[in-house]
């Protein structure tokens, strides 16, 4: 049986799996698993030689940096960075877009305009904004934010006081981080593979040679599968 979860952005996540009776730790293609409590993590992936890593090798503490870097999208030799991470603005330099629109609303239709976008005529990259804004409010109503530097620009232009609609503590915090960004997306994935209970108690019940010979098997049953998920 065998089942994937998704590990998200957090490098917590990848700091559990190195940990010891956790499951696996791996960089998207190079995949470090815990075969069994006895044998430890192991490094599996044929894409690992390509950065100075023996597939089959023992994953030891002293490589734990080397798979948070490989899980970070980084080189564990030199540094370079092989995947550039996506990255997003910081959810505390974000404002509810409810609030705003509600004012750009009522200041076009105090200057007898047809709708916000009319607000931002001849700027085609405001409009284009506040039809995000819009949209978002409309479909995600009070869950729908934007950056506060969007807000700045579309309430300026429009002749909108921005702190008449945002306590002073909130968006006081929301320009603090403006410029801040934080990675979203995900690291990689945990692909976790198991076996029937039958073949478990055949391995915890038979003799050592016996056992190895089960173990030993499942282990290549990993690789096989690994290397089958990275072609």
């Amino acid at each position: 049986m065998a089942w994937v979860t998704v590990l998200g952005p957090s490098m917590a996540q990848v700091d559990y799996r190195l940990k010891e009776g956790a499951g696996c730790a791996h960089p998207d293609q190079q995949v470090a698993y815990r075969l069994a409590d006895e044998r430890g993590l192991v490094w599996i992936g044929e894409g690992l030689r390509e950065v100075g890593i023996v597939p089959g090798s023992a994953l030891t503490a002293e490589q734990h940096p080397a798979a948070r870097a490989l899980m970070d999208g980084c080189h564990p030799g030199t540094g370079e960075v092989l995947v550039v991470a996506k990255k997003a603005v910081d959810p505390r330099a974000l404002l509810a877009g409810a609030p705003l629109l509600e004012a750009l609303e009522r200041a076009a239709a105090a200057r007898g305009l047809g709708g916000v976008a009319a607000l931002y005529a001849g700027n085609a990259a405001l409009a284009s904004r506040a039809g995000r804004l819009e949209r978002g409010v409309r479909r995600k109503g009070e869950a729908y934010s934007l950056p506060y530097e969007a807000a700045r620009k579309l309430a300026a232009t429009a002749d909108v006081n921005l702190a008449a609609l945002y306590p002073a503590d909130r968006l006081a915090e929301a320009r603090r981080w403006r410029n801040a960004r934080v990675r979203v997306g995900n690291r990689g994935y945990d692909l976790t593979l198991d076996v029937s209970k039958s073949v478990s108690v055949l391995y915890g019940l038979s003799t050592p040679e016996v056992s190895a010979v089960v173990e030993n098997t499942f282990a290549e049953a990993v690789a096989e599968t690994v290397a089958a998920v990275e072609g």
